[in-house]
């Protein structure tokens, strides 16, 4: 079980929607999902850099990229010390992306080829334990020192699906059936009717997993709809890697009412004892981005929790 304090949202001018971030002191490393450049910058959002993910090939000043043709890069996570892994949602065919991004160096280079990623792909949206038939949409990864997950936003379907991989043989390129995966599902909450999809995850103990879930109302996985709320979880995993029990809160205004935010991207900032300081992002479908802050205090979460 866990408590939320210190919640402050801070609007983020200029910026766009964004769809995931990292902490790596003193920066951060967002995406967004119209862009083909990811931003660094400091805490305050601000010093900003851009760094191609594309290459030559990217479009100069990192313009909006319109939506049938944008990259939709949605999930990221810190695989070492100077390395990101950066992926597409797969959602459509120009989206099959897998980036390894060198912060040292700011060069990045496909992790794996579109056609491996999309072929991976095929795999996981056949997947009856990772997306039940429905839409693929990839929005979130997050990594141990062994194994890469792999996370469905399962929307109205509600299969929220959970791909682990052996993390060292994904960066081999192998195909990612051979790649020892196992399949899990979390169970994030509904607002009003309406289903949340995860959308971000990190890792902020070897057995803790944290994610974000935000919930619209739409019809399908690929359209927009009205921004409802969004939560935040803390899954505690078995030995084998399996969510064993998972905990959600809502994120709410003084007034206990939903925030009308869409979050897309977590991150751990710090961490106390048993208090962690928590960074998310927001994607609120063409407003500016906004940053929000609080701090996960932890209590007593166990497999009977």
């Amino acid at each position: 079980m866990f408590n939320i304090h210190n919640l402050c949202i801070n609007q983020l001018a200029g910026w766009p929607g964004l769809s995931a971030v990292e902490y790596i002191a003193p920066h951060l490393y967002v995406i967004a999902d119209d862009k083909a450049q990811l931003m660094r910058c400091t805490l305050d959002f601000s010093n900003t850099a851009h760094i191609s993910l594309f290459g030559s090939s990217a479009p100069q000043g990192n313009p909006s990229i319109a939506k049938a043709s944008k990259p939709d890069l949605e999930a990221m996570t810190q695989i070492s010390a100077s390395q990101l892994l950066i992926m597409g949602s797969g959602s459509k065919d120009l989206r099959h992306h897998a980036i390894l991004l060198n912060i040292n160096s700011q060069q990045s280079q496909t992790a794996r080829s579109s056609e491996r990623v999309a072929a991976d792909n095929a795999y996981l949206a056949a997947h009856p334990l990772f997306c039940g038939a429905h839409e693929l949409n990839i929005e979130a990864l997050a990594n141990s020192d062994s194994q890469l997950y792999i996370f469905q936003r399962g929307n109205l379907n509600q299969v929220h699906g959970i791909c682990a991989v052996d993390l060292a043989a994904y960066l081999s390129g192998a195909a990612i059936e051979n790649c020892s995966p196992q399949f899990f599902h979390a169970n994030p909450p509904t607002i009003n009717g309406f289903a949340s999809g995860i959308s971000g995850a990190c890792f902020v103990a070897p057995n803790l997993l944290l994610l974000c879930a935000s919930v619209e109302a739409t019809a399908n996985s690929y359209d927009d709809g009205a921004i409802i709320g969004s939560f935040v979880g803390l899954c505690y995993l078995s030995s084998e890697g399996a969510i064993a029990a998972e905990h959600w809160v809502l994120l709410t205004d003084p007034q206990q009412r939903p925030l009308p935010v869409k979050v897309e991207g977590i991150c751990l900032l710090h961490q106390h004892a048993a208090n962690y300081d928590i960074l998310l992002v927001t994607d609120n479908d063409g407003q500016p981005a906004q940053s929000i802050t609080l701090t996960l205090c932890l209590e007593v979460l166990d497999e009977k929790s």
